[in-house]
């Protein structure tokens, strides 16, 4: 590996949907010299590893079946995120704990940040990973910051993936408007919680002097954890896997390939340890070059520290459905879907959506400020009191008090010119408890969960608990924003999201609103969306029963066109508008603008 290769950083500004865009550092400067002190940019984050040339090329593929990145990376520092969304001080003494071990070793190379969201990050300049020549920095890293950091419960351990891109010093984040911060170890241990979060609404210097001389200490620890202590994806086809274990495995990448994905194979079914050892060792020895017994009680060590799939259930014939079995199932799931309908306002949509069923994924679609949320809200709540049952809006961007004020303001009577004033409403809410009532009534039916960048498993986990406080009355979850949903920032994991998105809604028996924001490709809130326009638009078009999309009018601020991109039955690119009375909207045939610039 030549080090001197490594030299592209991604660098995002303004959202983590904007991916793609590879900065070649200049010689001398480091990821961890990048800051914006002095700047103002909104949600800034900058790739964990430095990466080759051909990241660009995979950028530049946005197909579905896009493979994962399988390029090598490099790093010459560690780093720790410790995050805590519901108890940040734990997070402040995990971070202290961490800083206090890394003292042993060289105190000058040593920075820590508060996120400017409910956490802290850690950098520790190391010219020791530059002592050792390996093709996984990414294993490397994670391993020996897994090390320092055991039994420190708020480390968030995903951080180390190759694609991996986190918040840039000084930069500010989008939802709590604070910057990420330096801070040091003194103010850390000195300061609450609320003094941080004060601390960090305004910028602070920082500049990184490290030590490079080499710590043998922290050397020699990052030798013993050149081990690769995570079980790799198997990529040893089965074809090849059956030849290995009858004639062994021949090429040296092949036999740790090969070994590593029959001992996964084996653990994920449950095989006890001593018998998986075994038959792994069985299978070594028919190599043409047996691996050293140490390397295969390495790799069984690896993949016996990961849990067993104790949801694997074998193939039985009864698996199998006729087409009469199929037939009662459809019946069955459409009595139990109903007719679709967001009441009258929305005539022009029901008319389009009448066979949605339990289980169907509705795309909303739309640039920044077009509105996206408030709609969202607004049909939910619609098809709520239409089925008289209830929804819970995942607000991964909004607080809670911001989604009651907005369905307020949604309530609100318009005065005698269509508008409603956001000011005229907070007054109203402040001085009228009666309003109070009457808004808290007529979005009863809503549950909100505001936990910010959630897993789409936890989501899965809120909807069930919703499900028991409803009595089982949960018709419909909404999740605001898609690029929100943890792991999301990462093209490949955004993938997997959006595929196991429908898998989540079948199991909750529920009907899925998703707010999608538009990529950079989009010119502005004018101009008319298109596939290109989605971010992972292949993917969600493909995922998606339904995808509505939205973008203002040049002739009439209160009137938003709209189409569909993706029906179940009808034909793509039926047309309507969105005109509203004051932030209630309903629907009306299209009406183009006379003042057509092109989106420009």
């Amino acid at each position: 590996m030549n080090i001197s290769d490594f030299r592209n950083v991604e660098i995002i500004k303004h959202s983590i949907s904007n991916r793609g865009n590879i900065v070649v550092l200049p010689p001398g400067k480091h990821i961890y010299d990048l800051d914006y002190y002095g700047k103002e940019v909104i949600n800034g984050f900058n790739s964990v590893f430095y990466h080759q040339d051909r990241v660009k090329e995979f950028f530049k593929d946005t197909s579905d079946k896009k493979p994962s990145y399988d390029g090598s990376v490099y790093s010459n520092y560690l780093i720790w995120d410790f995050d805590n969304k519901e108890n940040v001080d734990a997070a402040r003494l995990d971070t202290i704990e961490l800083i206090e071990r890394l003292m042993a070793y060289t105190p000058a190379n040593i920075s820590a940040y508060f996120s400017g969201g409910k956490g802290f990050h850690v950098v520790y300049v190391c010219p020791e990973l530059d002592q050792v020549k390996v093709d996984t920095y990414e294993h490397v890293v994670k391993n020996v910051c897994l090390d320092l950091a055991k039994g420190l419960q708020s480390l968030d351990t995903r951080i180390y993936d190759k694609m991996r891109v986190i918040r840039t010093p000084n930069s500010r984040h989008g939802s709590t408007k604070l910057f990420k911060v330096p801070i040091s170890y003194n103010q850390l241990k000195d300061m609450t919680v609320d003094e941080i979060l004060k601390y960090a609404e305004s910028q602070h210097q920082h500049k990184i002097s490290p030590d490079m001389t080499i710590n043998e200490d922290l050397l020699n620890l990052i030798k013993d954890n050149l081990e690769v202590k995570e079980v790799r994806k198997a990529k040893t086809s089965l074809p090849e896997l059956v030849e290995g274990i009858y004639n062994g495995f021949r090429e040296n990448h092949n036999r740790n390939d090969g070994l590593t994905s029959l001992c996964g194979l084996l653990h994920s079914r449950g095989v006890p340890g001593d018998i998986v050892r075994a038959l792994v060792s069985i299978t070594n020895e028919r190599n043409k070059v047996p691996l050293p017994e140490s390397e295969v009680n390495t790799i069984c060590n690896s993949v016996s520290r990961y849990r067993v799939n104790d949801q694997y259930v074998a193939p039985t014939n009864k698996d199998f459905i006729t087409f009469k079995e199929a037939g009662e199932i459809w019946k069955q799931q459409m009595t139990m879907s109903g007719d679709f309908s967001l009441g009258e306002r929305f005539s022009h949509i029901n008319d389009v959506m009448s066979v949605t069923l339990l289980g169907d994924l509705i795309g909303i679609v739309g640039n920044s400020g077009t509105g996206k949320s408030t709609l969202c809200m607004d049909f939910a709540n619609c098809l709520c009191q239409q089925r008289g049952n209830f929804s819970v809006f995942f607000s991964l961007e909004m607080a809670s008090h911001a989604c009651f004020f907005r369905g307020a303001t949604i309530s609100y009577p318009p005065d005698e010119f269509g508008e409603v004033s956001s000011k005229k409403v907070a007054y109203e809410l402040l001085h009228n408890q009666s309003l109070m009532e009457r808004v808290s009534k007529e979005w009863e039916r809503i549950l909100i969960l505001d936990k910010g960048s959630i897993t789409l498993e936890k989501i899965e986990e809120y909807a069930n608990i919703a499900k028991e406080i409803t009595n089982d009355r949960l018709g419909s979850i909404i999740i605001d924003y898609s690029q929100y949903i943890e792991g999301a920032s990462d093209i490949d994991k955004m993938l997997e999201i959006s595929r196991n998105v429908k898998a989540v809604l079948k199991r909750l028996k529920v009907i899925g609103f998703m707010a999608m924001q538009c990529n950079k490709l989009m010119p502005n809130s004018y101009t008319e969306i298109e596939d290109s326009h989605i971010e992972g638009s292949k993917s969600w078009k493909q995922v998606c029963d339904y995808i509505l999309a939205f973008w203002k009018s040049r002739d009439d601020t209160k009137r938003l066109h709209g189409k569909f991109l993706k029906t179940r039955w009808e034909k793509d690119d039926v047309r309507f508008d969105m005109v509203r009375d004051g932030l209630k909207y309903h629907t009306e045939v299209y009406k183009p603008d006379v003042n057509n610039t092109g989106g420009l």
